[in-house]
């Protein structure tokens, strides 16, 4: 039920920011354009406004997000934008609420690549650490265990809980939490 009512609250959101194709204030009179003005029919893209990402489950304190991928760093910006950081999975205990908080979504098979978490080795390639706290991992559960052969972030497998060492720039869905 919860899906649904994010979903339409996504929808409605997403029709409320589209322009009216037949707003007659859109058009332009040619007279009134100079060289330094805009060409009309161009669009300006506002960098500074978040990225439209609806998050499709929240079961305290995470947030999965599922309708849009997003390269780590983007994904730690669309998360900051709503008060949330990208999931920090410091305990085998967290760990297990995270896995059966997934599993409970029923979200794990549109998420059937491994989603961004909060972990980067960026600061220090010999030291994992969350972004979102600033600690160094004292819990591992890497699928593979050669993660500091470069600057990497961690993404967790949602169908199997276990952490694998992406690269940053790659685009992936992403689990938020509660800041």
């Amino acid at each position: 039920m919860k899906l649904i009512v994010f979903g339409l609250l996504y929808l409605l959101w997403a029709v409320a920011l589209a322009d009216d194709p037949e707003d007659p204030s859109d058009e332009v009179d040619e007279d009134e354009i100079d060289d330094e003005d805009e060409i009309p029919g161009t669009e300006v893209i506002d960098h500074s406004q978040p990225w439209p990402i609806a998050f499709f489950y929240v079961e305290d304190p995470f947030v999965l997000s599922i309708t849009r991928k997003l390269n780590w760093f983007e994904a730690t910006a669309a998360c900051a934008a709503r008060d949330f950081t990208l999931v920090s999975i410091g305990s085998l205990t967290k760990q297990r609420q995270l896995y059966n908080t997934v599993i409970k979504s029923g979200l794990q098979y549109q998420m059937n690549e491994p989603v961004w978490t909060s972990g980067s080795n960026l600061a220090n390639r010999a030291v994992w650490s969350w972004y979102s706290t600033g600690r160094p991992f004292t819990y591992r559960n890497f699928q593979d265990q050669n993660v500091y052969a470069e600057e990497l972030c961690m993404a967790y497998n949602t169908l199997n809980g276990r952490w694998t060492a992406e690269l940053c720039t790659a685009k992936r869905y992403f689990i938020c939490e509660c800041a």
